[in-house]
């Protein structure tokens, strides 16, 4: 087996990873693959391999971020500005108003729904350093029409990223453009952003 050919295809985009891996030999290499490969979350273990390199040379850290919502407009302009940062980005998005023609090279998308996403398989292995929720419907006309899904898609999912965040000791931050430019109780949207 080509071991760097294994650590390579999940350490992409860490170059000081990339670097410490061709100074070891191939029973160091053999020794990180068994202690790696049992881990539910590989990636996190060669970030922080990365992150302690990075200490030792004085280098900027990289974290693992969560985006919701990154194929809409403003997700997929944060996503562009943490990966050009070095930041190990995933987003979550339901596509409902986002789309795959935001996607930036780098970063892994989940197609579901933020809700489904806690309490999927995948959320739970994951571990992030810190998750960007921007995920939501928008607009104030199609809440009237579908107040019920407008209500579950904003505050219930935003409820349920909260409790996963807090279970595992991650910082969120909430960013909402309309959140206070409305009145909460003129439109079943305006009422989700201000709960």
């Amino acid at each position: 087996m080509d071991f760097h050919k294994w650590f390579k295809k999940f350490s992409y985009k860490m170059p000081r990873f990339q670097e410490y891996l061709d100074g070891l030999n191939l029973f160091q290499l053999e020794q990180l693959r068994k202690y790696t490969e049992g881990y539910p979350d590989p990636v996190r273990v060669f970030q922080m391999i990365d992150n302690q390199i990075a200490r030792i040379k004085g280098l900027p850290i990289r974290y693992k971020i969560l985006v919701t919502g990154g194929a809409g407009f403003i997700g997929s302009r944060l996503i562009e500005s943490l990966l050009e940062g070095q930041h190990i980005v995933e987003s979550v998005d339901d596509y409902s108003i986002g789309s795959k023609d935001n996607h930036k090279d780098g970063c892994f998308y989940h197609s579901m729904a933020v809700d489904e996403f806690v309490t999927s398989e995948v959320g739970d292995k994951s571990n992030y350093d810190l998750i960007f929720h921007l995920a939501g419907r928008s607009r104030i006309q199609p809440s009237f029409d579908e107040p019920h899904g407008t209500f579950t898609a904003n505050t219930n999912a935003t409820s349920s990223l909260l409790q996963y965040a807090h279970e595992r000791g991650i910082k969120v931050i909430y960013a909402g453009s309309s959140s206070r430019h409305h009145n909460p109780y003129q439109s079943p949207y305006a009422t989700t952003k201000h709960l």
